[in-house]
């Protein structure tokens, strides 16, 4: 037998072939023997079809990761698209719910104005509104005709007279709680009535003046009042506060 065949097998392809030709053979019945040439020849074409298998199927694999790619990008698209319309949502949501909220805070402090305005009496405001008109039309002309208020930081104090804050009792608007009297009285009687003190329902509303003696300086008893004149030689003034409508020391108007 020559050295350069060698038996070989046939696929089964091949037997189904031959039986759809109308031949009666079994696999046993049958040998076959293949040279070497021949054998080398379909080892290459073995091999070329298995390397066009593999190129066919690293072909599909690339368009699969092509197709998956354009997949996830697709699908990231669409995410970004959704997140993007949600956040627009939230931001007219939250947009909506603000404005509804400045509206509701612009009526509170509207009506909380509304109501500190309501606390302050009529009068009281009226002439305060006319006076920071005032102040204001003098700043705007460049002219220091605003008044006391409009140059001067004043501590924060009640007024003594009317009981407001913003004002001293010299700038009140209101009328006097209390007036002042001046009573002379007599040298003679004077130190008596250091000695005795205030009179009843003077309390600290009464203010002595002794008149000044010979080389030296006039000596004074104060209540809480502060206003004196001790020119008059011989003679005291008694200063009294009293009421401005029923002239009681008792208490204020």
């Amino acid at each position: 037998f020559p050295p350069n065949f060698r038996r070989v097998n046939p696929l089964d392809q091949f037997w189904t072939d031959v039986r759809s030709r109308g031949w009666q053979v079994a696999e046993n019945s049958l040998v076959f023997f293949s040279c070497n040439s021949c054998r080398a020849l379909e080892e290459q074409k073995r091999r070329h079809q298995m390397r066009k298998e593999d190129l066919e199927a690293q072909d599909d694999e690339r368009k699969q990761a092509a197709l998956e790619e354009k997949r996830n990008l697709a699908t990231k698209k669409k995410q970004k698209e959704d997140e993007e319309a949600r956040r627009r949502m939230r931001e007219i949501v939250l947009n909506h719910e603000r404005e509804g909220l400045s509206k509701r805070l612009k009526s509170a402090q509207e009506d909380m104005l509304l109501r500190a305005e309501q606390l302050w009496p009529p009068l009281l405001r009226s002439k305060w509104l006319a006076f920071c008109d005032q102040r204001d039309a003098a700043k705007a002309k460049g002219s220091r005709a605003g008044g006391r208020l409009a140059h001067e930081r004043l501590p924060l104090a009640v007024c003594a007279n009317c009981g407001f804050p913003g004002h001293q009792a010299e700038q009140c608007m209101y009328e006097v709680e209390r007036v002042t009297d001046k009573v002379p009285r007599k040298q003679a009687g004077q130190q008596d009535v250091l000695a005795e003190g205030p009179a009843d329902g003077a309390d600290e509303d009464v203010q002595i003046v002794v008149p000044a003696s010979v080389g030296g300086s006039g000596r004074k008893s104060t209540g809480g009042a502060s206003d004196a004149d001790g020119g008059a030689k011989g003679r005291s003034v008694l200063y009294i506060k009293r009421c401005s409508v029923c002239r009681s020391q008792a208490h204020s108007r």
